[in-house]
């Protein structure tokens, strides 16, 4: 389902990897599942930006240390959890203004 909708949406080229939790049977938060993408694209946590869409999903992964980026659409208040976005941004357009044309 997930290679289904990068492919349908055209965004094969943009993307270095889009990774599943059914392969580990684990689900967020638990770090195992941000450690599949690390183990993936062999990198370090830091160098990857995460898009989630809540704040538990923004806790986990930037406790983790992944760089998150809150895609909150609906103005939702950020819960007293642990971990905080490396940005907040409504829509996942407004992040093309953080990016230069070079």
């Amino acid at each position: 389902m997930l290679e289904d909708g990068v492919r349908n949406s055209h965004l094969e080229e943009l993307l270095d990897g889009a990774f599943s939790v059914d392969i580990i049977r684990i689900f967020k938060s638990d770090p195992p599942v941000y450690q599949l993408a690390v183990d993936q694209l062999g990198c370090n946590p830091q160098d990857i930006l995460f898009f989630p869409s809540n704040a538990c999903d923004v806790s986990g992964s930037a406790t983790f240390g992944f760089q998150a980026v809150w895609v909150n659409r609906f103005g939702q208040v950020p819960e007293r959890l642990p971990g905080n976005p490396f940005l907040e941004i409504k829509t996942l357009d407004a992040l093309l203004q953080y990016f230069s044309a070079d």
